[in-house]
């Protein structure tokens, strides 16, 4: 609650007459748009764990890394609807998303979402849940103002946006807020194959919504799980598995990545399951294989 009411107040803080922000004037800059998802992910990881609920990042491949904007207005937009999903989710999961979307040829945004499972606010409640003082129907013993969504909305709209409301395929919320395409500092993230990582082929042992993060991760990366023409050039196979960890009722999620050949190049990393701790694990996998088999080469020479 405490943590509630200071992203809140920050909010409105950032919405008052004297900020830059409500007089039409952006302060954009040059930000890493991906660290910053990590970096709200994390903060709210401890009240996931609360809540018992199962939190997940997913990246298009084709995000860039870098963004123009008010990081500090995205960050605590993104706060106050993870905050939200959160606190009206129990025992379920909440993904937040980063992907570009277009409705016609050309017209590219950069979308990022926090879709829940919890109690569906519906339709028609949907179409007045951002004007000030509505709460939804699921906010009755929990609470609040009614001025987080509605200073969302407003917050979107300085940053030359938009955010709307979606059911969500499990039967959910999906809050997306939609920004422009100058937003972004190019138009492709780039993906970018490292050269120890291509010798890797990978195989996936893991549940939703974590199978659906780490393939992202694997696609920034270049590569992809599953692939159904194996890696020709590959020297190592690495599997992911996944095995709760679990203290009461709370779950604390951890992977094991290892080798397929080796038993003892086995590591553990627990969640929030993120591309910067993923890949660092990976890249350390991937060096041992290379190394692994320089040995042998040089032990076992060509005829």
């Amino acid at each position: 609650i405490a943590r509630s009411g200071q992203q809140l107040s920050a909010l409105v803080q950032a919405l008052r007459p004297q900020h830059s922000a409500l007089r039409g004037v952006r302060e954009s800059s040059r930000a890493d748009g991906i660290s910053l998802l990590e970096e709200v992910l994390t903060a709210h990881f401890p009240a996931a764990l609360d809540s018992c609920n199962e939190l997940a990042l997913r990246l298009a491949p084709d995000v860039p890394r870098y963004w123009r904007c008010d990081a500090s207005l995205v960050r605590q937009l993104l706060d106050n609807l993870l905050g939200n999903a959160l606190k009206f989710t129990c025992e379920g999961t909440v993904v937040v998303e980063a992907k570009i979307d277009s409705n016609e040829p050309g017209a590219e945004c950069l979308v990022l979402s926090v879709t829940d499972s919890g109690q569906s606010i519906g339709e028609q409640q949907a179409q007045r849940i951002f004007d000030r003082w509505v709460r939804g129907r699921n906010a009755k013993t929990v609470p609040g103002r009614g001025l987080g969504l509605h200073i969302c909305r407003e917050s979107a709209r300085r940053l030359g946006g938009a955010i709307q409301w979606s059911a969500a395929a499990n039967g959910g919320n999906c809050f997306s807020l939609q920004l422009p395409a100058s937003t972004m500092c190019s138009s492709s993230a780039g993906t970018y194959r490292m050269q120890l990582l291509s010798q890797l082929d990978f195989r996936l042992a893991v549940g939703e919504p974590y199978r659906a993060s780490l393939e992202s991760f694997l696609l920034r990366l270049g590569l992809g799980a599953e692939r159904q023409r194996r890696n020709k050039s590959a020297r190592g196979l690495v599997l992911i598995s996944d095995g709760p960890l679990r203290s009461g009722r709370k779950r604390l999620p951890e992977f094991e990545i290892r080798l397929a050949s080796s038993g003892r190049d086995s590591k553990r990393l627990r969640a929030p399951f993120l591309l910067s701790t993923v890949t660092p694990v990976l890249l350390e996998l991937a060096f041992d294989t290379a190394s692994l088999r320089g040995k042998r080469d040089s032990t076992h020479p060509p005829p």
